[in-house]
Order: C-alpha cells, then sequence, then structure tokens
C-alpha cells in the first residue's frame, strides 16, 4: 500500500493485522475516510479534512496489488476517541474473503 501525502504533513499509523487493517490519526479536526475512488489505473482512498472553510484531503492510500484494490474497496468501521484537546481517529477495514481464485 502506497501512502501518499496531499497535504501538510499528518502523523499516520498504518497495520496490518490477521483479519484488517488498521489506520489511525490524530489531529484537532475532524477527519474521515473516503469511499474507494478508481481514477485512471489508481485506486485508491483518501483522509479528509473537514473544517469550517472546507475540505482538505491529508493522505492518499493507494493500491499497488489487485488484492489491495480489493481491500480498500472493503466497507471501514470508524472510532473516534478524545485524548484531551485532540481526538484519535480509527478506521478499521476487515481482510477481502479468500475465493478459489484469489491469489496474493
Amino acid at each position: 500500500m502506497l501512502l501518499r501525502a496531499r497535504s501538510r504533513a499528518l502523523p499516520l499509523s498504518l497495520r496490518y493485522f490477521h483479519d484488517g487493517v488498521v489506520i489511525s490519526a490524530v489531529h484537532k479536526h475532524e477527519l474521515y475516510l473516503s469511499e474507494a475512488v478508481e481514477a485512471g489505473k489508481e485506486v485508491y482512498r483518501e483522509i479528509r479534512e473537514q473544517k469550517e472553510d472546507g475540505t482538505r484531503t491529508l493522505w492518499e492510500l493507494v493500491a499497488e496489488s489487485p488484492w489491495e484494490e480489493a481491500l480498500l474497496r472493503n466497507g471501514a468501521r470508524f472510532h473516534r476517541a478524545s485524548e484531551g484537546s485532540m481526538v484519535r481517529f480509527t478506521w478499521r477495514i476487515p481482510i477481502p474473503a479468500k475465493t478459489g481464485n484469489d491469489q496474493q
């Protein structure tokens, strides 16, 4: 998975587990994870910042294989937790179910 910064640096955590991928970030403004976007030959999701004056893309998570494309197309679960004046935003994307034709 390619992580492409689109704006100022925002620390981002991307962790792979046996049953899913967990993405988390701590920020003072509202963050959200876009649905999967297909543009040209790329499939990606964006982490966006929501502020009073509009939205801004901070990161793109870009698939580098068909398996990662399937992963990014899966639905994500969302959790937020306050950490003082900041908020931790966490998304969990489950690993795609394997079929007889899948190869990693």
